[in-house]
């Protein structure tokens, strides 16, 4: 994908967030069936590229409750994620982060924390949040681990909270408040 072409919104040091391109919907609806990539995003139902585009095409109304960006390698030269804010509460200044990085082999490079650093850098300088959220069920220990690693704390344990590979288990809660963010990345 030739840089002209890309528009990024946002830069990072291997990766750039660029807004979704609806010519890209085949690839998002891969991700979304894959039965490992979509094993702890929870989703239970088949989605088409269909579904996806009617998704996005409703989040586009003002006043806009997600905001989602394809994850742009840059070495790679094609998009291997999302990044998302879901939920977003502009009377109370908060959202909701989710991560996917949708191209298996790159599981465990660090993409998913590159992309929710910027992601919360953007949600706190540029939409003025005051707290970002994020969830993961116990099992996800690698997301569990991405998320501390920028400064998320654990917030709120719902115990037996959602069906996962056969048997209930814990969703936890993670947060992080702009304060908290800007004491450690000074």
């Amino acid at each position: 994908m030739e840089k002209k072409t890309r528009l990024t919104f946002i830069e990072g040091e291997r990766i750039e967030l660029l807004p979704f391109n609806p010519e890209n919907v085949n690839i998002h609806a891969r991700w979304a069936n894959d039965p490992k990539a979509r094993l702890y995003a929870r989703n239970v139902f088949p989605v088409s590229p269909e579904d996806l585009k009617k998704r996005l095409e409703q989040n586009q109304e003002p006043p806009k409750r997600d905001i989602s960006f394809e994850i742009y390698h840059k070495e790679l030269d094609k998009i291997v994620g999302l990044v998302e804010f879901h939920y977003i509460n502009y009377i109370n200044h908060a959202a909701d982060l989710s991560v996917l990085i949708g191209e298996k082999e790159l599981w465990r490079n660090n993409l998913g924390t590159e992309a929710a650093k910027l992601m919360i850098k953007y949600g706190f300088d540029e939409l003025n949040l005051v707290k970002i959220t994020a969830s993961a069920l116990r099992p996800n220990k690698g997301a569990c681990r991405m998320l501390e690693k920028f400064g998320m704390k654990l917030e709120l344990v719902l115990k037996n909270q959602t069906y996962f590979d056969g048997e209930y288990v814990d969703e936890l809660i993670f947060c992080i408040s702009r304060d908290e963010w800007e004491q450690t990345n000074k």
